[in-house]
This record gives C-alpha cells, structure tokens and sequence, in this order.
C-alpha cells in the first residue's frame, strides 16, 4: 500500500521459503536437510529442517489447504533487537478499543512482537464460534471465505495499539 517494506520482524514462514529455495535452486546437497538462516535485522540464526526430498506430503497446516512436506523452523536465541520480552515491563495491559471496550493483552517481544488476548475479549460475552469467519481453519478456497470486518477492526486496532506501546 505504501510502497515501504517493514524490515523490523521476522517470519517464520519467510524463513521455511528459504530452505525449500535452497534446495530448489540446489544450493545444497541433495542429503542435506538443514539450511542455517541468519536473521540479520534482528540478529539471530534459525535452523530450518526440510523433509528428505523423496518425503511424502503428508503435513497439514490448519486454514491453509492442501498438504506438503514437513519444515520445521527453530529459532535459536530469538530477541527483537534491544527490546525487552515484556517491553512495557506489566505482564499485561490494557487496550482500549474505539468503541470504549477495553481488552486485557500480553504485549511480547520474542522472535517477533505479539500481542495476546483472549478469544472471549474480542467476541464479547458469546463464545466464538470454533471457525470464526475472517479467521477460517476451513479447507475452503480463500475467495469463499466470509470476512468478518468489524473483527478484523478490532484486531488492527489491537495490532497497532500493541506496536505503539512497544514502542515499534
């Protein structure tokens, strides 16, 4: 949207890309099957283990469809640069909402900034359905999706008041 890439975080999801790259591109020898990735912008290494490449594509991931082979991603030593793992120091705060709701979160800085609440916080008295719409754990194409508006508003306002007071 604005042509600027947020080079803060990490993903692991990024990292999981580099190691089938790796091996795609055969950057590796055909028995290897860890690729050690440095995180550079927040200055640690993560191990990313692929499946032998003759592996069955047996691995689901819920909300994504279809299946393929496992990865695992082990991030060693994660921090989020000079932050601290509580970055306002309280286990918990809270949030307020625009509608004058408030929620309590965890603010965290681990491998990437978090923030946590709890389910019945964000629905309210009612309990979320077990896939609520905007969040899918469906098989479905995501063009048939039902997108929740009003939930992903209060999850951006959440995101983006857990930045500012982690001082991201």
């Amino acid at each position: 949207r604005s042509g600027v890439v947020d080079w803060s975080g990490s993903c692991g999801n990024l990292a999981a890309a580099v190691g089938v790259f790796a091996r795609m591109e055969r950057l590796l020898p055909d028995q290897a099957e860890t690729v050690r990735v440095y995180q550079a912008n927040l200055g640690y290494r993560m191990d990313v283990t692929l499946s032998p490449a003759d592996a069955p594509f047996d691995t689901s991931v819920p909300g994504v469809p279809g299946r393929g082979q496992k990865i695992e991603v082990k991030m060693l030593r994660p921090s989020a640069g000079d932050k601290a793992l509580l970055p306002t120091g309280r286990p918990t705060d809270l949030i307020h909402l625009p509608s004058g709701r408030q929620i309590e979160a965890t603010l965290l800085c681990g491998a990437n900034p978090t923030v946590l609440v709890r389910s019945r916080d964000v629905w309210g008295a009612d309990t979320p359905p077990v896939s609520p719409p905007g969040f899918p754990a469906t098989q479905e194409h995501p063009s048939a999706w039902r997108v929740d508006h009003g939930l992903l508003a209060v999850v951006d306002h959440l995101r983006r008041e857990g930045a500012q007071r982690m001082g991201i």
